[in-house]
């Protein structure tokens, strides 16, 4: 992610209970299950179908 301004950010992120976690290098090494790259996903039933919906808060930084 970046923006005009602001450092340029690059991250990974996991969703809760995926199990694809235990097997990926960085999913071994996040450490506590409530690490801020692990989001919760919520089931959201629409006229569309069923999604899985979570939120990852991103903060950038000022640039150099």
């Amino acid at each position: 992610i970046q923006a005009r301004g602001y450092s340029k950010l690059i991250t990974q992120l996991y969703f809760k209970g995926d199990p694809a976690i235990k097997n990926d290098s960085f999913g071994e090494n996040l450490g506590a299950a409530n690490s801020p790259l692990i989001i919760e996903t919520k089931k959201i039933k629409t006229a569309h179908g069923q999604y899985l919906h979570g939120t990852f808060d991103i903060v950038l930084g000022a640039g150099a």
